[in-house]
């Protein structure tokens, strides 16, 4: 099912290089198939000034896929900044790991 979902999100590419769903959704695809490097290339490729807080937390979640825990958090802590609100981190249980270690920061 990833597979084809990397072929769906490639075309979308195609159609436009600068769909950032598509580009992230791409790089998660290929984090969930283990294929990490091809999963940073497509982080590496959105736009570095990324303000969306929701894109920003689907970023956080392909960091995790990736097992970087860092740019996980540094991915959450911008996605803060820019006005997420704190509620809507509750049903990611991707990022349940992060959470309980801010929880015990606190």
């Amino acid at each position: 099912m990833y597979q084809r979902a990397v072929d769906l999100a490639t075309q979308a590419l195609r159609v436009d290089p600068r769909d950032v769903d598509a580009r992230i959704s791409l790089a998660d695809f290929y984090a969930k198939l283990g294929d990490r490097n091809r999963a940073a290339e497509q982080m590496n490729q959105l736009p570095a000034d990324l303000s969306d807080p929701h894109v920003l937390v689907f970023g956080a979640v392909v960091h995790m896929d990736m097992a970087d825990r860092d740019a996980a958090l540094s991915s959450l802590e911008r996605a803060h900044t820019r006005g997420l609100p704190g509620g809507e981190l509750r049903d990611w249980i991707e990022l349940d790991p992060l959470k309980m270690s801010r929880d015990s920061r606190r």
